[in-house]
C-alpha cells in the first residue's frame, strides 16, 4: 500500500496544544503532498468540524479544556465514520480501553518519531480496507457544497518543507528514538561501562528509578546477562505533559565475555541506581606478573 498516495486524497485533522508537534507535522505532510490541519484544543477542532468534513482525526489525550477522550466521545456521537488516532503520554490500560470503546482505531505513543507516524497510519488504512473493502477511496465522501475542500496547509520552516530527509532528521534529533520503540510497548537500553583488572571484569549499569528486584543477572558461559523491567508511572488525571525523556519499559543487555570466567563467583550488587556486576576470571586467564630485571 502506498499510504502517502492514499492520504493524499484524505483530509486529516490533528489536535494538539503542543506548537511544535503542530507545526512539524504540518511540514512533514506537506512534503508528501498531504494535506493537514492543525489546532490547539477539542474546542476549537469542534468547530472545525461543523464546517467542514474530515476523514482522518489525531487528537492528543492531555489537552486544555476539554480532553482528548471527551472529544473522541463528541465524535462518536455526530461523526462515527472519522478514522480515529489517539496521541498520548501514557498508555495506561484504563485509557486505552475507554478509547476503544470510542472507537478509537490506533494508539501513537509520545514521544514519536516521523516512522511511528507513518506506521501508524498504516495500520489506521488496512483496518479500514480490511472492515470495508468496497468503500471508495477516502476522501470521496469528504465535501462541502458538492466541492472537494481544497486545504492550503501553513508553510512555517519555509524552505525546510521541500526535503523529507531535513525534517525528519530534525525530528528524530528533537525526540531521541529510543531502540525498538514498539507499538504498545518500548526498550530501553540503560548505560554502561565496563572495565577489566588483572583479575575480574567489572559491568556497572546505570538503572535509576529501579530497585534490586527489578533486574536479574545470569552468566551463560561466557555470556553475561543483565535485565529487568522499568515501571511506568501511572498519569494524574490533572497532569499535563509537555515532553517526556525518561523511558520505560522492559530491557536486556548482553555482553561477550573475552575470556573463560569463574561462573559460580559471580557477584552483583546494586546501590544507588547503579548495578555492579564483578566478574572473576579463570585460574588460567589470569595472566601471571613476570619481573623483568633490567640491565
Amino acid at each position: 500500500m502506498d499510504l502517502f498516495n492514499k492520504l493524499k486524497s484524505m483530509k486529516i485533522l490533528l489536535i494538539d496544544d503542543d506548537e511544535w508537534i503542530r507545526d512539524s507535522l504540518c511540514v512533514f505532510f506537506e512534503s508528501e503532498g498531504c494535506h493537514l490541519t492543525a489546532l490547539e484544543t477539542a474546542e476549537e477542532g469542534m468547530e472545525e468540524l461543523k464546517k467542514h468534513d474530515y476523514d482522518i482525526l489525531a487528537t492528543d489525550y492531555r489537552l486544555p479544556g476539554m480532553d482528548g477522550l471527551e472529544f473522541l466521545r463528541y465524535i462518536q456521537d455526530t461523526q462515527p465514520h472519522i478514522m480515529t488516532i489517539l496521541i498520548t503520554a501514557y498508555k495506561s490500560e484504563d485509557v486505552i480501553s475507554e478509547a476503544m470503546k470510542l472507537g478509537v482505531q490506533d494508539f501513537i505513543e509520545k514521544p514519536f518519531t516521523t516512522k511511528t507516524i507513518e506506521d501508524s497510519f498504516t495500520r489506521l488504512l488496512k483496518k479500514r480496507e480490511q472492515q470495508y473493502p468496497n468503500l471508495l477511496s477516502p476522501g470521496e465522501g469528504a465535501r462541502d457544497g458538492g466541492n472537494i475542500m481544497e486545504l492550503i496547509p501553513w508553510k512555517p520552516f519555509g524552505a525546510l518543507s521541500s526535503s523529507r530527509k531535513d525534517m525528519e532528521n530534525l525530528w528524530n534529533r528533537f525526540f531521541r528514538e529510543t531502540p525498538s520503540m514498539g507499538t504498545f510497548t518500548e526498550e530501553w537500553l540503560p548505560s554502561v561501562d565496563i572495565s577489566e583488572t588483572r583479575k575480574n571484569f567489572i559491568v556497572k549499569a546505570e538503572l535509576p528509578g529501579l530497585d534490586a528486584k527489578d533486574v536479574s543477572v545470569s552468566l551463560s558461559g561466557d555470556l553475561l546477562i543483565i535485565k529487568g523491567e522499568k515501571k511506568r508511572e501511572e498519569e494524574e488525571k490533572d497532569e499535563h505533559h509537555h515532553f517526556i525523556e525518561r523511558y520505560a519499559g522492559s530491557f536486556q543487555r548482553s555482553f561477550q565475555l573475552p575470556t573463560s570466567v569463574k561462573g559460580d563467583k559471580v557477584e552483583a550488587t546494586f546501590d544507588k541506581g547503579v548495578l555492579k556486576v564483578t566478574v572473576p576470571k579463570a585460574e588460567e586467564a589470569v595472566k601471571k606478573e613476570i619481573e623483568i630485571k633490567v640491565k
